[in-house]
């Protein structure tokens, strides 16, 4: 070979020479051929128009026509620049166009014999591309060949070497999927074709609602567009910003996938289906299903990478950095994990391997059935719930469908949990390493606050654990799954303990265990969680509910043998044995049985067996001892045995008969008992722990010198004393003997045939004794004793009857009529009480039936709920028929007098004012009277004597209404109770107070004794006709409402036609209790006024207006002249006093100036002869505390002008006036003077004299003038004359 280089290095000269000028004539002609087609030839190339449309035409295979045509030369290859190029479709119909194309011609075109581009540059194209319903594309019109049809406008683009297209616009409109369409802006795109290799990039700007600037590159490799199925490839896809569910329109993701945020996906193809995707993404608000059939994953946020590969039977996926928040709260810190899943292939099973750097098994358990995992996996992942993280974990597994083969597990764990499966435990709030395989492993525990589920061992499986530290093993001997504790320590509220021991699963049995364990203190209401699942349920049960307090002490657990021998009645066969030591016990040993409390004793399990020995305990306040339970056997005998005496108050005694079944076996006599004593008790129980109906009791109760009740409205029985047996269907009271407000009585009886209990009782009771215990008023005209006899029945079906009777002889009444008697009189007494069973659920209830001889009958249905006794419905009559109103209570009576006043002091309380009106309170609620029918001839209330009186009242929703006939008033009313309530009365005549000064018995004053006012209901109330005392006053309107805490008068007023008295004022009750009343009285006649009072003849004529306004200490009812205060201001005019006795008109007679006359030196008689005429009187007077005071009280008369100031005591009718006399006589001399002078001496004389008459303010009169004391009593005042005053000096 060295030898050939060098011959060929060493060709003759010639040949070298011929090859050197064959180079350089190449080269000349070369360059002559690029000078003259670059000179001559491209030139003329526009004349050439139609042939390069042609040859464009043959190249594309569609009619293209050329409106300007030029050419240069840039670099090595020659350029064309077409104008306005057009290419038509098949049809001939103009397809596309394009303002400017530049296109290089590649040098192969000469080589090929067909037109064939270097370059393709187009500017600014607006291009549509479609896709129709049948799946064809055309590109501006143009067809896509994709039927496997050679050549076309595809072909014919992918044979170019290079296609650039710059700031184009593209709509893409597609029917097959019924998209909208869609328009990309700003598009740029450039296509490189080297044979079969194809790449291309483009960048375009979606709308601004898809996404921001989309990027989109391809690396592909095949030849005919025609057969994708045979191309291979990659595909890049970018977005800054896009929203996913939006572009669902146009493109088929690999994934259902919604969304907004950036994304960068990698999709690889080959064979015509995606073999991989690979993506980068940061979203929000996205949903994402990663394989079909799985459900939506929502996502509040998502970041990182995902890669999915699915290649030969084999799916590989894989997360980096990837995290997630879901919107139920659920978040995934950062993780990398790598999944395969790999098919069974022939022998070999299916396979599967995982491997994370930490994993937060929570969130993982959540999104299994939304995992693209292994079904098997999932059900699996499913049972187990695992929650907790795992930091590394590494597991391989491979088996059948349902079945695992082979596993293999390594992992760290942190407050880890899962469900327990089969014979595997579960637990939460675990910390550990757990590492083996299937054919055995270890494990190692340790938590805080953790919990262990043991199905296997107790019934109870999850026990929580405040402290937790485990070791132990698993294996498959032999192919059967034993389980070894080593240790086990735990602590939690219940007990503090150790454990350890040994399970071996048996396929045909419950397996085998050995398991040894001690308490070292224990909640003793806790002991039946402990006990092992192979004990009875009804034991356990029993436990759970029985033992309710207490510590149980060194409490110990062995269990060994064959569980299916259990409880090992035969100790060849096994042990079971727990023993307990209970202190401060609760025992509930039966529903419906009291507890016993304060129980110290043992309890002990063994065999089948369980016995409770109880040293002591209580129940209530009685102390028991030597108490056992015994319950033989859990399977065969479940009936509880309970023996025991007991020492005690009686009350707590009763108490546990009220609270036990044995209250209905006695049809709940004892119920309503209340006692005080001891007793003592023996007792024995039977009790069927699943048949507690069937129970059986037998008691001997004895008590002495004890108080007993048997109701709360029933007398205390003393110095009780007796024997009291009961079983379960018998009762019988012995010696049965008491005393009752201190006079013997005797008890005996028991049950009868029927099963009904009868106890029949008899003494003698005084009043005296009665007075002493029972604060009743109306005993206070009681006197003396009479004998009674009385029976309890008690009937089988429930109910109680209790009858008393007396003829009350011996007893003396002294309360009004009907029921006044002497001691010998006879009036049969009857008192009956029937509680009836309640039905139904319905809230129990009693009648009482009361008589009182042959006049007074009372019926009533009663209610007892919530504490309270209520009357359902009722009657009471007085020499009438007892009637029973539907609703509440019906009072009817007829009687010739009725004094309600007398009655209602002799029914009195001892307690007025604000506790009494809150006995009324409650007494209206549980004595609800609905109606009133009275008749009477004389009828005396509230003061008042009513005459011929028919009153009808009927109750109403909300309040009363009424009808009341009477000589003295006439009239409907209606009450209504909204807050303190509203009385509106409409009277055509009301008469209050007695006529005349004839009334000796004061019905018409206030009562010293009357209950203190503290509230009054609004007021709505008018007469036609109002008389006060005998005067007719008029018409009366008032209106008053309560407004906060003030009952405010707003309008008050008297007419009629001599004058009108009108006012309004205000009353604060309470401690600081005060009224105001504000009053104007106009009186156009004041003779006509005063004659209405009663005091005619005591002025003449005149018209008169007084207004003020008054305060006092009390009701509005009543005037307290002590605290009376205010002011008020008096003008009259125009009257004339008459001869009146000062003793009748009080005030009056002090303006009365006839008795003065007598007392003075100058004779006045003819001006007072008939009484003293004034033309005004006017005034003030304040008060204070019922003293009454003017300062400026004047009277002018033609006669005489009165000066008056001082005081009147209106609480002693007392008076300490100044009167001031001053005889009208200055102007009448200056007068005369004047008329005297006109004709004798001079006019200007007279005129002077008068004139110096009033300057000097009238010297005449005050020369006469006399001052007065007025003293001494209303009745009786004593005038005296004081000294005269001296003249004035002058001026």
């Amino acid at each position: 070979m060295a030898e050939g280089r060098l011959s060929f290095l060493h060709l003759p000269r010639l040949c070298l020479r011929k090859l050197a000028w064959l180079g350089l004539i190449a080269y000349f002609v070369g360059g002559l051929v690029f000078v003259g087609v670059r000179h001559l030839v491209l030139p003329g190339v526009p004349a050439y128009r139609s042939e390069v449309a042609q040859l464009l035409s043959r190249s594309i295979g569609l009619p293209v026509d050329i409106k300007s045509l030029s050419a240069d030369w840039t670099g090595l290859h020659p350029r064309l620049q077409l104008g306005g190029l057009s290419i038509k479709d098949a049809a001939g119909e103009e397809a596309m166009t394009l303002d400017r194309v530049d296109a290089e011609v590649a040098w192969s075109s000469l080589l090929l014999l067909r037109l064939r581009l270097h370059r393709l540059e187009i500017d600014s194209p607006e291009l549509s591309i479609r896709r129709q319903a049948d799946g064809q594309i055309f590109v501006a019109g143009l067809k896509v060949n994709t039927g496997g049809e050679r050549g076309g406008f595809a072909e014919w683009l992918l044979d170019q070497r290079q296609i650039v297209i710059r700031n184009a616009r593209l709509e893409w409109s597609d029917a097959l999927r019924q998209a909208d369409t869609l328009v990309l802006d700003k598009l740029d795109f450039r296509l490189e074709n080297s044979g079969a290799h194809h790449r291309f990039g483009l960048r375009a700007q979606p709308p601004v609602k898809l996404a921001a600037t989309l990027d989109v590159r391809g690396d592909l490799r095949g030849r005919d567009p025609a057969r994708l199925d045979e191309w291979r490839g990659e595909f890049y896809a970018g977005l800054d910003y896009a929203d996913l569910g939006a572009w669902r329109q146009w493109v088929d993701y690999p994934l259902a996938a919604d969304g907004a945020g950036g994304l960068r996906a990698w999709l690889e193809f080959a064979g015509g289906r995606i073999s991989g995707i690979t993506a980068d993404f940061a979203l929000r608000d996205a949903r994402a299903r990663l394989a079909t059939g799985l459900d939506d994953i929502p996502l509040a946020s998502a970041a990182g990478r995902l890669r999915y590969r699915e290649e030969n039977g084999v799916i590989e996926a894989s997360g980096k950095r990837l995290s997630l928040q879901a919107r139920d709260g659920m978040t995934v810190a950062p993780t990398d994990f790598f999944l395969r899943l790999q098919e069974k292939r022939g022998s070999t099973p299916a396979q599967g391997e995982f491997i994370a750097n930490q994993l937060d098994l929570g969130a993982l358990s959540r999104l299994a059935g939304r995992l693209p995992l292994d079904e098997t996996f999932r059900k699996r992942l499913a049972e187990l719930g695992p929650v907790g993280s795992v930091a590394p974990l590494n597991v391989k597994w491979s088996g059948e469908a349902g079945q695992l083969a082979t596993y293999e597990v390594d992992a760290r764990f942190i407050r880890l949990g899962i469900e327990p499966l089969g014979a595997w435990p579960g637990f939460s709030g675990l910390s550990g390493r757990i590492e083996g395989t299937e054919r055995g492993g270890r494990f190692t525990l340790s938590g805080q606050d953790a919990s262990i589920a043991l199905p296997q061992i107790f019934a109870e499986p999850r026990l929580a654990l405040a402290e937790l530290a485990a070791e132990g093993s698993w294996s498959h001997p032999e192919g059967v799954l034993e389980v070894s504790l080593a240790s086990v320590n735990f602590a939690n509220r219940d007990a503090r303990g150790t454990a350890s021991g040994r399970y071996r699963a048996s396929p045909d049995t419950p397996g085998d265990i050995d398991l040894q364990a001690r308490l070292s203190e224990a909640d003793g209401t806790a002991v039946w969680r402990y006990m092992p699942s192979v004990v009875n349920k009804a034991a356990r049960d029993w436990l759970q509910t029985s033992l309710t307090g207490g510590r149980a002490m060194d409490t110990r657990l062995t269990l060994k043998g064959n569980l299916a021998r259990f409880p090992f009645r035969n100790p060849r066969d096994g042990t079971f044995r727990v023993t307990a030591k209970v202190a401060d016990g609760q025992l509930d040993y039966a529903p419906g049985w009291p507890k016993i409390e304060g129980v110290s004793g043992e309890l002990i399990f063994e065999g089948a067996g369980m016995t409770v020995k109880a040293r002591r305990g209580r129940i209530f306040g009685v102390d028991l001892k030597d108490v056992t339970a015994v319950l033989p056997d859990f399977e065969t005998d479940d009936v509880l045995t309970i023996r025991g005496t007991a020492l005690g108050p009686t009350q707590d005694f009763l108490r546990f008969i009220t609270d036990s079944p044995v209250a209905d076996m006695i049809n709940r006599f004892t119920d309503p008992f209340r006692a005080e004593g001891k007793g003592s008790l023996d007792l024995q129980l039977v009790l069927p722990l699943h048949k507690l109906t069937e129970s059986k009791v037998r008691g001997d109760f004895q008590f002495a010198h004890n108080q007993l009740q048997f109701d709360p409205a029933m007398p205390v029985l003393t110095e009780a004393s007796g024997r009291v047996g009961f079983t379960e269907s018998l009762l019988t009271v012995k010696n049965g003997t008491a005393r009752i407000f201190g006079d013997p009585v005797s008890v005996t009886g028991g049950s009868r045939p029927d099963g009904s209990v009868l106890l029949n009782a008899q003494g003698t009771l005084s009043v005296l004794a009665l007075r002493r215990e029972l604060d009743l008023p109306l005993l206070d005209h009681l006197s003396g004793s009479a004998p009674w006899k009385g029976t309890i029945a008690v009937q089988k079906r429930g109910g109680v009857e209790f009858v008393l009777d007396s003829n009350l002889q011996g007893v003396v009444s002294s309360l009004p009529d009907p029921l006044n008697k002497s001691a010998a009189a006879i009036l049969p007494f009857r008192f009956e009480m029937l509680a009836a069973a309640a039905a139904n659920g319905a809230p129990p209830g009693d009648t009482l039936k009361l008589a009182a001889g042959s006049f007074f009958q009372a019926q009533f249905q009663r209610r007892h709920e919530a504490g309270r006794t209520l009357v359902v419905r009722g009657g009471m009559a007085l020499n009438e028929p007892v009637r029973l109103a539907d609703k509440g209570v019906l009072v009817v009576a007829t009687a010739d007098k009725l004094d309600a006043d007398a009655w209602r002091k002799a029914l009195a309380g001892t307690s007025p004012g604000v506790e009494a009106d809150k006995a009324a309170g409650d007494s209206d609620s549980a004595f609800p009277l609905s109606g009133l029918n009275l008749r009477a001839g004389e009828l005396r209330m509230l003061g008042q004597r009513l005459n011929d009186v028919s009153l009808r009242a009927v109750m109403e929703e909300g309040g009363w209404q009424a009808r009341l006939t009477s000589k003295e008033a006439t009239g409907d009313f209606v009450w209504r109770e909204q807050g303190r309530g509203r009385l509106q009365a409409r009277f055509k005549q009301l008469a209050l107070g007695t006529a005349g000064k004839d009334d000796k018995d004061g019905s018409d004053s206030p009562r010293p004794d009357e209950e203190r006012l503290s509230e009054l209901p609004g007021l709505d109330i008018s007469a036609d006709s109002f008389v006060l005392r005998g005067h007719s006053l008029g018409k009366l309107d008032l209106k008053a409402v309560n407004r906060g805490e003030m009952w405010r008068l707003e309008n008050f007023s008297i007419a009629n036609p001599d004058g009108t008295l009108t006012g309004n004022g205000v009353w604060r009750p309470g401690a600081r209790e005060e009224t105001r009343l504000n009053f104007k009285l106009d009186v156009v006649s004041v003779e006509k006024m005063l004659t209405r009072l009663g005091y005619p003849e005591a002025v003449r004529r005149g018209k008169a207006v007084m207004e003020g306004d008054v305060v006092w200490h009390g009701s509005p009812i009543a005037l307290h002249m002590p605290t009376l205060g205010g002011k008020m201001h008096v003008d009259v005019e125009s009257g004339q006093f008459t001869q009146l006795d000062p003793g009748v008109g009080r005030l009056l007679g002090v303006l009365n100036l006839q008795a003065l006359p007598r007392r003075i030196t100058l004779d006045f008689r003819d001006v007072f002869s008939q009484g003293f005429a004034f033309d005004r009187i006017s005034g003030s007077i304040q008060m204070n505390n019922g003293l009454l005071r003017t300062d400026d009280l004047e009277l002018f008369g033609p006669a005489a002008r009165v000066f008056m100031n001082g005081e009147a005591d209106a609480v002693r009718e007392t008076q300490n006036l100044r009167v001031k006399v001053q005889p009208t006589l200055s102007e009448s001399i200056a007068v005369g003077s004047a008329i005297a002078t006109t004709g004798a001496i001079n006019p200007a004389l007279g005129l002077a004299a008068y004139l110096v008459q009033k300057a000097l303010r009238d010297p005449v009169e005050k020369l006469f003038s006399f001052e007065y004391a007025v003293t001494g009593a209303w009745s009786d005042p004593k005038v005296e004359k004081l000294a005269s005053r001296p003249p004035l000096a002058p001026q």
